[in-house]
């Protein structure tokens, strides 16, 4: 039956989500209206840029958001924000403490003052670095760095013993014993606060120097869970009862209250020693003592955590009295009204937003958690696969560089160096550059500026254009490198590799003998004849390459894309008999495969090497070339790893007909396809052996 007055053909409409959705919002906001000030402000900005710089520079380093000024310039901009309300924050604690506003005002300005110049240079500096605009930058950058992380740390530091100094001066030794709790806590969250920044520090070191973007939401967001904890501290030891725990044995509090803006006495207490009597004072002194904060009587609100004391004070020698040592007699007024008035806690300011403030801080604390952690690989986009911190050292730090083509992530021993011969090292597949760990520091220890890049689609070598062709053609491979010399202003390097790696080199000394001195090749010569790619080859032959077929497959595909660990597990245990690497080994190499084209790359090698796949229209001419077979024309060193599956090992005769140049042929013993990480001092030998037959050429 319908209501009163309501016709039978009356419909109810019901309210949608939507309606329900904005109207609560608008509630929300109804309910905080008035309860604004700029510590909310502030912790809410500082809330939103961490999060803002976390989703940022996770897409950049996804790939998702292409390096470009105004994703750096967004960057800075946030991270200003950053800085400034932490501070700002921290001075708003101080400020707690402080009667004369004039000082925290000037404390406000200085901070603000050299974080602002700070904040200036940096723009000038990282912007310019990051782009890559020269050397010089990338070197400045690195130093400075460091160097402004390390004033941040100082000013923290400053600010916190502040608090920690006026907690102890002004509180804590003018009867406030209940304050020791925070002066204790605040002093250990000190010692956390400048952990965070020694960790932040430590993290530029990480990888290619850009992963300690994504601990600041980390760091930073713990910074402002820690003024959280001691906020709610403050509010809870001001409002807790001021009883005779916090004080000395026989202390009396007398309470009074507030009336008309000032403070009323509603009575006294008299302190006495445990027999009953007043205690006598030193030599019959008395000492009575008022303390007060100015301006307290004059408006109903404090400015600060106050106190207003009328004590008297009777002491007497312990050798007269053996019960007591001291007496006091207090009547502490408002403190809690006070407190709560001037500090704008969120537990304080209004228990609705600081409800609000605490669960956002719990999602932002996962949130920043979660994003740090993937900031730890550096990309995450093509598999799930999960893999544990590598336990080994690792190539780094990394450096980018811009060719026409790719943003290429590479190793430079000596960056700074222009005049020491250069090495430049390539490794395989399913490998990374830290297959070169142990080769590298043998060749620094000789003279040579050793330079290791990631070839396209592995580590953070990444397409500067998503319409790029992704693929991987000897031809493509080869004119990269050339390319990085090019960006590097490198005029001639020895050229080293394995498995990819050789055709890479076979490729760029082949086509361009002037920018190489020499080469070091596995298996040998690897450059491709596209007419034979279907020629008839033995069972045995096509079962050990058994996995170029399954990658022309979109099963392959797929597979690879599931569980590149698994993958390349599986590779370097088939590809290389009696290899025992370890978990650690595979693990470091593994981060490599996080890059989002990994899969792409590696499945078009084989697809484009079996015709199963055209190349890019931008190296054909290049390709036409390759397809002749070009000779060797530079000195070189070969290398057979006995134990290698794909490639069997020969005498090196076989391949002679395509070196003009010097050759030396070895057989490895006791190794599988990758000779760098499995016999390094092999591999370095070998560089050094191709130099000097490079100098009697």
């Amino acid at each position: 039956m319908a209501g009163f007055l309501i016709p039978e053909w009356y419909k109810v409409s019901a309210p949608s989500v939507d309606d329900l959705l904005i109207a609560s919002i608008i509630w929300g906001f109804s309910l905080a209206a008035g309860r604004v000030n700029p510590y909310i402000v502030m912790i809410w900005a500082e809330w939103t840029v961490c999060t803002a710089i976390g989703v940022i520079s996770w897409l950049f380093l996804k790939g998702i958001l292409l390096a470009s000024f105004w994703v750096f310039f967004s960057l800075l901009c946030l991270w200003v924000i950053q800085i400034q309300c932490i501070c700002g924050i921290i001075i708003n604690r101080i400020a707690l403490l402080m009667i004369d506003r004039r000082r925290a005002t000037k404390i406000k300005w200085i901070v603000a003052v050299i974080l602002g110049l700070v904040n200036i240079s940096v723009f000038c500096i990282w912007i310019p670095a990051r782009l890559q605009i020269s050397e010089t930058y990338i070197h400045v950058n690195e130093i400075w760095d460091r160097i402004e992380k390390g004033i941040f740390l100082i000013v923290d530091a400053a600010l916190n013993f502040y608090f920690i100094y006026l907690v102890r001066t002004r509180l804590i030794a003018n009867g406030l014993q209940k304050y020791t709790p925070l002066f204790r806590f605040n002093i250990f969250m000190v010692a956390v606060s400048m952990g965070l920044d020694v960790i932040l520090i430590g993290s530029m070191s990480i990888g290619n120097g850009t992963i300690y973007i994504q601990f600041h939401p980390l760091v930073y967001i713990l910074k402002l869970h820690i003024e959280m904890n001691i906020a709610e501290l403050i509010v809870k030891v001001v409002q807790a009862s001021s009883d005779n725990k916090y004080y000395a044995d026989g202390t009396e509090l007398q309470h009074s209250k507030r009336a008309r803006g000032f403070f009323q006495d509603e009575g006294s207490g008299v302190r006495t020693g445990a027999n009953g009597q007043p205690l006598d004072p030193f030599s019959g002194y008395r000492n009575n003592v008022e303390a007060s904060s100015d301006g307290c009587k004059k408006q109903t609100t404090a400015t600060g955590i106050t106190k207003i004391v009328q004590t008297k004070v009777t002491s007497r020698r312990r050798d007269e009295y053996g019960d007591e040592d001291n007496g006091s007699e207090s009547s502490t007024r408002n403190l809690k009204d006070a407190a709560s008035r001037a500090l704008p806690a969120p537990t304080v300011t209004s228990s609705l937003i600081y409800s609000a403030s605490a669960t956002a801080m719990f999602w932002q604390s996962s949130l920043s958690l979660g994003l740090a952690l993937i900031a730890a690989n550096p990309f995450c986009g093509a598999t799930p696969t999960a893999s544990h911190p590598p336990s080994l050292p690792t190539l780094a730090p990394v450096r980018h560089a811009n060719t026409s083509v790719l943003s290429i992530e590479y190793y430079d021993s000596a960056p700074h160096n222009s005049k020491a011969p250069v090495a430049i090292l390539v490794h395989g597949f399913p490998y990374s550059i830290d297959t070169y760990i142990d080769v590298v520091p043998k060749l620094v220890d000789q003279g040579y500026r050793v330079i290791v890049p990631s070839l396209r689609g592995y580590g953070t070598t990444t397409f500067l254009s998503p319409t790029t062709p992704r693929s991987a053609e000897q031809a493509a491979l080869g004119k990269d490198i050339i390319d990085l010399m090019d960006a590097l202003n490198i005029k001639k390097a020895i050229f080293a590799g394995y498995d990819w790696g050789t055709v890479v080199v076979n490729v760029a000394a082949a086509l361009w003998p002037d920018r190489c001195s020499g080469m070091v090749a596995a298996n040998s010569y690897l450059i491709q004849n596209r007419e034979t790619a279907w020629a008839i080859a033995p069972p045995d032959a096509l079962a050990l390459r058994w996995y170029f077929y399954v990658f022309l497959t979109p099963q392959g595909y797929s597979s690879l894309a599931s569980d590149t660990k698994g993958w390349a597990n599986t590779i370097w245990n088939k590809n290389s008999i009696g290899w025992n690497f370890t978990q650690a080994q595979l693990d470091a190499a593994s981060l490599a495969f996080l890059n989002p084209d990994y899969v792409a790359i590696a499945t078009n090698f084989y697809q484009n090497r079996l015709l199963y796949a055209p190349g890019d229209p931008q190296y054909a001419d290049l390709a036409n070339q390759l397809d002749k077979q070009p000779l060797i024309t530079v000195p070189s060193v070969t290398l057979d790893p006995i134990q290698a599956v794909v490639f069997p090992p020969t005498n090196g005769s076989a391949t002679a007909k395509f070196f003009s140049g010097p050759r030396v042929h070895h057989e490895i013993p006791d190794c599988g396809e990758n000779i760098p990480l499995q016999r390094p001092q092999v591999f370095a030998d070998a560089v050094l052996e191709v130099a000097k037959l490079a100098s009697h050429k």
